[in-house]
């Protein structure tokens, strides 16, 4: 049998067509879904009795064990209404913690090969968790476009962006999260390069090879101009696409004019020629209008992206803001 993705997972849930609510995702199915495995053989889904008779009536099922049920090879339903769950991207999973329990009693090999999988995920998300606390005090008085939500879509984008792609999606969280607590536009000139991602990691006795890897990444992440550079890792490349990607689409059009009003920038000044070529003082120390910026770099980044998911949704967002500059003239104009 075929092991499917994390997509092909999320495809599967989908075509079953009923509420998502109403089921919770166990076993490799779970880890698949929190990117801890990067593929599942079948998916066992836990739900209640009335659920269950549902899903009897649409599909009838085969029994196969006490309170087990499999549709077929990809399905098997479990009668079972007191497992803990918590939200993974809109999806019910098995409480990890309750999981690991279940690891921990088990003499199976696969679930024993296991243990130090979701074990490393604990740690990670407790870590992560920390993280996401810090960056949200830390960023709470910034209205510039840079502040905690821009933080926390780069995360989930890069996220979403390192399923099925091998990489080490602990640095991939980790650098997203702290990628702009020492940005030079945001705290100024520092006397020591990445002071702050550097002191709340060692806070969090977080080792110091990987403390110099995370700042690798978030060194490599800015875009400035003609200077900006294409990461020399699979981590940096993620966190950067997530970066430039919140610069694009709705998104990126509401914070291109929440920075220019931030910054004192004019929205737009007809003939106002655009410089395609600055370097990065050029880029940090020139005033344009918000309008500029769209040509100066937001409609650049489509084709500087990294992976084939940021590819596929710049692509998207590309095209919207295209739309809107087409609207903004008409109206500018006073033709509509």
């Amino acid at each position: 049998m075929k092991r499917v993705n994390r997509k092909e997972v999320i495809k599967l849930l989908n075509d079953l067509k009923i509420d998502k609510n109403k089921y919770i995702v166990l076993s490799s199915g779970a880890l698949v879904l929190r990117g801890i495995l990067d593929d599942a053989g079948d998916l066992d889904l836990a739900v209640d009795e009335e659920t269950f008779n549902e899903l009897n009536k649409k599909y009838d099922l085969i029994k196969r064990g006490s309170n087990w049920y499999r549709l077929n090879d990809r399905y098997e339903f479990v009668i079972d209404d007191s497992v803990k769950y918590e939200n993974i991207d809109s999806f019910n999973v098995q409480d990890i913690h309750e999981y690991l329990d279940y690891l921990n009693s088990s003499d199976r090999l696969k679930d024993k090969e296991r243990i130090p999988l979701v074990k490393d995920y604990i740690k990670t998300s407790d870590l992560v968790n920390k993280t996401l606390l810090y960056v949200e005090e830390f960023f709470s008085n910034d209205f510039s476009g840079h502040d905690f939500y821009h933080t926390l879509r780069v995360y989930n984008l890069a996220r979403n962006i390192s399923y099925n792609i091998e990489c080490d999606r602990e640095l991939v969280y980790l650098a997203s999260l702290l990628h702009d607590v020492d940005d030079y536009k945001l705290v100024g000139k520092q006397e020591e390069r990445f002071i702050n991602a550097k002191t709340f990691l060692k806070k969090n006795n977080y080792p110091q090879d990987r403390i110099d890897m995370i700042c690798h990444i978030i060194s490599q992440v800015s875009f400035k101009g003609s200077d900006s550079v294409t990461p020399d890792t699979i981590e940096g490349k993620i966190v950067q696409d997530a970066d430039r990607l919140d610069a694009l689409g709705a998104i990126g059009i509401a914070r291109t004019f929440a920075f220019g009003g931030n910054h004192n920038s004019p929205m737009h000044i007809p003939g106002t020629k655009f410089n395609f070529n600055m370097n990065s003082d050029e880029y940090y120390n020139t005033t344009r209008t918000s309008i500029n910026h769209f040509y100066e770099k937001l409609l650049l980044l489509k084709d500087m992206m990294n992976t084939d998911e940021a590819k596929r949704i710049a692509l998207h967002r590309h095209k919207y803001m295209e739309k809107y500059l087409e609207e903004f003239y008409k109206e500018w104009d006073g033709l509509l």
